[in-house]
């Protein structure tokens, strides 16, 4: 999201940005990999985290078979609380009369048929869930399933025959370096990894750079901040976010804090209106001194670049003018309503993601559901093959820059 302790006085108090490893599966079902990273001060409590990846791993074992009428319903109440109470767009999108004309509809229909045992409790969740069409609200059992807009964002890569981007460091040419920057989760690769790969392109001597994210689909901010620092060349405005005021959202953002954090979110909760506060103002990015390389650099995107991925998007365009972003197709567009709790259904345990924060975008500015378009885009065929290896569009990127 916004979080720079480096370029704002605000304490960093953490992100959760969650992974979406999108892949092209039979019937389009389409699964997920979620990345959790800890960040000093982080508003992650542990403890529900381990919960959370544990309970979702034993969900997928319970059989919806063995669950009761009432134990669905209870399931598919308590989820439609969840999202009426916490989700940090619920007000803004029923303000929208047809809108909210459409979801009381689905919601009295999907009541009906858990009652009449035509449907899992949490399969109605996830049909309710998909009709808001954000990728950050979703139940863990069906994933993308149900969310309307999947095929107008997932484009290019599907005619990849191998498509399993991995982390890469390594010259291109003569003049040009390549970093393959396939996640933000922090792992895979690490933020040492990130560390190291600037390292490498500055002892290369190459005067261009380009970061291909193509497959990045988020993780935390801060992983990606030494390639913001990298690219950086004039200061540049960054949105804030507000978060919805529930009694669930703030419990969760008070945990783990000490007191001095806590009365310092009070304050910011009681500026509020009653509905939202402000966690995070908009401000200017900037640093005291610019790298003088890469004199040119480029960043390569394609229609799963999400969440976190698509902050670093944001921030560089904002702040480096030697940065050209290219691609075939849009982002996906997965960050304007971001940091996701998690709570299970009471029956089937499977795991709700509720995201409780809104951009100041949102929504005349919205990126959700359009995606951040590339500078220039890439008319040639999509590669047979995205792994680690030097593709044809790295190739073409890197002839236009000479």
């Amino acid at each position: 999201m916004i979080i720079d302790n480096e370029a704002t006085q605000l304490n960093p108090i953490g992100t959760i940005h969650y992974q979406l490893s999108i892949i092209n599966y039979p019937l389009s079902i389409i699964h997920y990999q979620l990345s959790i990273i800890n960040y000093p001060l982080s508003i992650i409590n542990y403890m529900r985290t381990t919960l959370f990846i544990t309970s979702f791993l034993f969900s997928l074992t319970v059989s919806a078979q063995s669950l009761g009428t009432a134990e669905h319903l209870k399931d598919y109440e308590y989820a439609v609380y969840e999202l009426e109470t916490n989700y940090a767009a619920f007000p803004i999108r029923m303000a929208d009369e047809a809108f909210r004309q459409q979801y009381d509809s689905l919601r009295a229909q999907l009541w009906h048929e858990v009652m009449l045992d035509s449907i899992e409790g949490d399969h109605a969740a996830a049909q309710l869930y998909g009709l808001f069409g954000d990728f950050h609200l979703r139940v863990s059992t069906y994933g993308f399933r149900y969310h309307p807009r999947r095929s107008e964002h997932f484009g290019s890569f599907r005619a990849i025959e191998d498509y399993m981007p991995k982390p890469v460091s390594c010259r291109v040419d003569d003049q040009t370096w390549l970093i393959r920057f396939p996640s933000c989760g922090g792992d895979d690769p690490s933020t040492e990894w990130v560390q190291q790969s600037v390292s490498d392109y500055l002892a290369s001597g190459c005067p261009n750079l380009i970061i291909d994210i193509r497959g990045n689909g988020g993780g935390s901010d801060h992983v990606y901040y030494p390639y913001r620092r990298l690219l950086y060349d004039h200061p540049g405005p960054v949105e804030g976010l507000d978060m919805r005021i529930s009694q669930g959202n703030i419990a969760y953002l008070m945990a783990g804090n000490n007191a001095e954090q806590r009365a310092a979110y009070q304050q910011k909760i009681d500026s509020g209106d009653g509905e939202y506060f402000t966690l995070f103002d908009d401000h200017v990015l900037s640093y005291d001194s610019i790298s003088p390389y890469p004199l040119r650099a480029a960043i390569i995107i394609d229609s799963h670049v999400a969440s976190s991925a698509e902050q670093l998007l944001l921030e560089v365009m904002a702040t480096s003018h030697r940065t050209t972003v290219y691609g075939a197709d849009n982002s996906l567009g997965c960050i304007d309503i971001s940091n996701c709790p998690q709570t299970l259904l009471p029956n089937s345990r499977a795991s709700l993601s509720i995201p409780m924060t809104v951009s100041h975008r949102y929504p005349d500015r919205r990126i959700d559901g359009i995606g951040i378009a590339p500078h220039k885009r890439i008319t040639l065929p999509a590669p047979r093959t995205l792994t680690d290896n030097i593709d044809e569009w790295i190739i073409h990127v890197a002839n236009e820059m000479k």
